[in-house]
């Protein structure tokens, strides 16, 4: 490893970022070839990535390219739980404060917007779930701006290391937002007893194979007494309604899934939905909202 990183080192001082990267991606794959063992190379990101090493970003993606082919669902799964590649990229600094506060505004004006033609006032939304939440950011913004009179903000996360520092952030800024480390392949244990009014999961069936985010979507509807919010990955040319199954995308092993076929197996009746097959604003514009056929009676369960 030391030598990778002196090999990357000289290779800054005479060329540009993109050539760098370039260059820096051809010795490690001349140095790591792909015949090591999978585990092996599962633990030479680990490390690459506590050393910060550059290329720490493109790193785990390049020398686990079979991985993900052959299993992209564990793939995901371990660059998350690893805060690795993309996972990394969600830091305190990056995703919270003004500048950065509403990355999803659309998704949140169209769930404001179903909630009123149900006739729900935003006012009366008193407890909120986030499956994916990541640092918490999107449970913050939704504290301040979309629903001020909750009083039970929570989520859960796979990427431990991004629910250690938000929830350390968020309890330094006052929030009644709470971060736990958990996942959604467990959603239903977490869940158990629970119910809140709005539970909404944002861009992260995306990193889970058709049978996970399907049972995550009956879940999320078991335990909702409003609304369920999703936001998926767009397929590029149909809108995912058509979509007879669930595909992968060939960039980065993404999941395109049919949410609305998902809300349907699942017993819930679609209020409302948007597909776009482009990037608007960089937001993935696939949303999904739904209730239970039978809203729940009880306002919330206040979780122990």
């Amino acid at each position: 490893m030391p030598r990778a990183k002196e090999l990357m080192d000289r290779v800054a001082l005479r060329e540009g970022p993109t050539a760098l990267r370039d260059r820096a991606k051809r010795i490690l794959s001349a140095l790591l070839p792909r015949r090591l063992p999978l585990g092996l190379r599962q633990t030479l990101v680990i490390k690459a990535a506590k050393l910060r090493l550059p290329g720490h970003y493109w790193f785990p993606q390049e020398l686990l390219k079979d991985f993900a082919e052959e299993n992209p669902d564990a793939y995901h799964a371990f660059l998350w739980r690893h805060h690795l590649a993309y996972a990394s990229s969600f830091e305190v600094d990056e995703r919270f404060g003004a500048r950065r506060r509403n990355p999803r505004r659309m998704f949140f004006a169209d769930l404001l917007t179903c909630l009123g033609q149900a006739g729900i006032d935003a006012g009366e939304i008193d407890s909120v779930f986030e499956v994916g939440c990541s640092l918490g950011y999107l449970l913050q913004f939704m504290e301040s701006d979309v629903f001020p009179n909750a009083s039970i903000l929570e989520g859960i996360d796979l990427d431990e290391h991004a629910v250690q520092v938000g929830r350390a952030h968020l309890h330094h800024t006052g929030s009644k937002v709470g971060v736990a480390h958990g996942d959604m392949r467990n959603l239903s244990k977490i869940l158990a007893g629970k119910k809140y009014d709005v539970i909404i999961c944002a861009g992260v069936l995306m990193y889970a194979r058709e049978s996970v985010a399907l049972e995550t979507v009956r879940t999320m509807l078991d335990h909702a007494n409003k609304v369920v919010g999703i936001a998926g990955l767009a397929h590029p040319r149909t809108d995912n309604a058509q979509l007879r199954n669930s595909t992968v995308r060939s960039t980065d092993r993404g999941f395109i899934h049919n949410i609305d076929e998902m809300v349907s197996q699942s017993g819930g009746t679609i209020l409302a939905r948007k597909w776009q097959s482009e990037l608007l604003d960089d937001e993935i514009v696939y949303f999904v909202f739904a209730t239970p056929r039978t809203p729940a009676t009880r306002t919330v369960s206040t979780p122990s």
